[in-house]
C-alpha cells in the first residue's frame, strides 16, 4: 500500500483500540508498510505536474484494509472490534474509498443488530452510512439513515451524534441549493454543541457556515468564517479538511475575480491533497482553476484541468462533479465557438443535476445556456433559460460552479 497518510490515519485508529505490545505485535504479522513517497510538494504547485499525476487502483487499500479487519477479529472483543470497524470505515471513507467504507458498514450492521447495549456504535454506523450517500447524491438515503442515527442518537441523550446529523442535514440541503433550510440546521448543531469542546465537529459547521455566507454574497462574513474553522484544523492537524477549505476561499476569490488569489488557494489545495490522495479535493481543485482558466482565457489548461477532474469524478462516483465538469466544458466550448457542443454539454449538466435535485448547479448550467444563445442570438431560447435560472434560485446574479 503506498499513501503513507492513509496508513497513518489507520495506524491511530488502531493506537485506540490495542495495547502498545499488542499494536508493535499487529504490525509484525501484517508485514505490509507502505513506502514513503518521494514527491516534492511544491512541485505540485506547477500545473503540468498537478496534470501528470496518476493514482493507483484501490486494491491495495481493500488487500490492507481486509486484513486488518481479520486480525482485529482475533485480538479483540466483539465490541471492540465493531467500534474499531466504524473508525476503520470513516477513515476509508474520507479517502473516498466508499465501496470498500459500505461494506464495512454492512458487516457492522449485520454483526451489531442482535445486540441490545451496541446502539452507540449502530447510531455511528447508520450516520456512517448517511456519509457515504452523501458523496454519492443519494439524497434519500441520507436522510433515512441520518433518521435512523439521530433517533439512536436522542435515546443515548448523544449531543455530538445529535449536531452531526444536523450538520449533514444542513450541508446536504446546501448540495440541494435550498440554502436557508441548510443555515437553518447549521444553526440547530452549534445551540446542541453549546459548551461543548468538540473542535472538529464545531471547525465543521463554521466552514459550513461561510458556504452559507459565500453563497449568500456575504463574502466578509464568509472569509471570517473559513479562517476561524482553519484555525481549528491547523490546531488538530486536519490537513484534509484544512485543504478544502482553501478550496473554499479559493472560490469565494473566482466570485470576487481575483483570479491569481483563486489559483493559490487552490494550490494550496492542491500541495497537500495530491500527495495524500485527498481525491475529492483533487476533483473540486481541479474543476476550480479549468474555471479560472477557461474565465481568463487558458483554454488549453483548461480543457487539461477539465479532463483531469472528469477522470476523478468517474472513480469515485462524484455525480455532482461531473454535472459541474460538463458546466465548465461548456463555457470552455462556447469560448471555442463550438456552439453545438457547447449546447450539448450544457444540456448534460442540466440532466445529471436535475436528476440529483441540485438546484445551484442547475441554476447555474439554465445561466450558462441562456449566455450560449445569446451569444448565437436565439434570444428566445437565451430567454427561457434565463428564467429558469432565475425560478430556481430567486435570484439574478448566481454565484458560479
Amino acid at each position: 500500500m503506498n499513501n503513507s497518510k492513509l496508513f497513518d490515519d489507520i495506524s491511530e485508529v488502531l493506537k485506540k483500540s490495542l495495547s502498545e505490545k499488542e499494536f508493535n505485535q499487529f504490525f509484525e504479522s501484517i508485514n505490509d508498510f507502505p513506502e514513503e513517497s518521494d514527491q516534492d510538494i511544491e512541485k505540485s504547485l506547477n500545473d503540468k505536474i498537478q496534470v501528470e499525476q496518476e493514482f493507483p487502483p484501490g486494491y491495495d487499500k481493500r488487500v490492507f484494509v481486509d486484513k486488518i479487519s481479520s486480525l482485529t477479529e482475533e485480538m479483540l472483543n466483539k465490541k471492540s472490534h465493531l467500534e474499531f470497524l466504524v473508525n476503520l470505515a470513516e477513515v476509508v471513507m474520507n479517502y473516498d474509498e466508499n465501496d470498500l467504507a459500505t461494506d464495512l458498514i454492512e458487516e457492522i450492521l449485520e454483526k451489531s443488530k442482535s445486540e441490545k447495549d451496541f446502539d452507540l456504535i449502530k447510531a455511528d454506523t447508520f450516520l456512517l452510512s448517511a456519509k457515504v450517500n452523501w458523496g454519492q447524491a443519494i439524497w434519500d438515503e441520507v436522510f433515512a439513515d441520518t433518521r435512523t442515527a439521530e433517533k439512536k442518537y436522542k435515546e443515548l441523550d448523544n449531543l455530538e451524534g445529535l449536531a452531526d446529523c444536523q450538520n449533514l442535514r444542513g450541508i446536504t440541503y446546501l448540495e440541494k441549493g435550498e440554502i436557508d433550510k441548510a443555515e437553518g440546521y447549521f444553526e440547530k448543531a452549534i445551540k446542541i454543541l453549546s459548551g461543548n469542546d468538540n473542535k472538529k465537529l464545531k471547525a465543521k459547521i463554521t466552514s459550513n457556515l461561510g458556504v452559507v455566507y459565500d453563497l449568500k454574497g456575504l463574502f466578509l462574513k464568509a472569509v471570517s468564517q473559513y479562517d476561524k474553522a482553519l484555525d481549528l484544523y491547523k490546531s488538530l492537524e486536519d490537513i484534509m479538511s484544512s485543504a478544502r477549505t482553501y478550496h473554499n476561499l479559493g472560490m469565494l476569490n473566482i466570485k470576487l475575480e481575483n483570479y491569481e488569489d483563486a489559483i493559490e488557494y487552490f494550490d494550496e489545495c492542491l500541495s497537500i491533497s495530491l500527495p495524500n490522495e485527498f481525491l475529492s479535493n483533487c476533483v473540486i481543485a481541479f474543476l476550480g482553476k479549468a474555471f479560472v482558466y477557461t474565465k481568463t482565457g487558458n483554454l488549453n489548461s483548461a480543457e487539461l484541468f477539465s479532463d483531469k477532474a472528469m477522470d476523478i469524478a468517474y472513480r469515485i462516483n462524484d455525480v455532482l462533479s461531473i454535472a459541474d465538469v460538463y458546466k465548465v466544458k461548456g463555457m470552455i466550448q462556447s469560448k471555442l465557438n463550438n456552439f453545438e457542443l457547447s449546447e450539448e454539454m450544457f444540456e448534460n449538466s442540466v440532466r445529471l443535476t436535475e436528476e440529483f435535485d441540485d438546484k445551484v448547479t442547475l441554476a447555474e448550467a439554465h445561466k450558462e445556456l441562456s449566455n450560449l444563445f445569446s451569444k448565437v442570438n436565439s434570444n428566445l431560447k437565451a430567454d427561457l433559460h434565463k428564467d429558469e435560472s432565475k425560478k430556481l434560485l430567486d435570484k439574478d446574479d448566481l454565484s458560479v460552479i
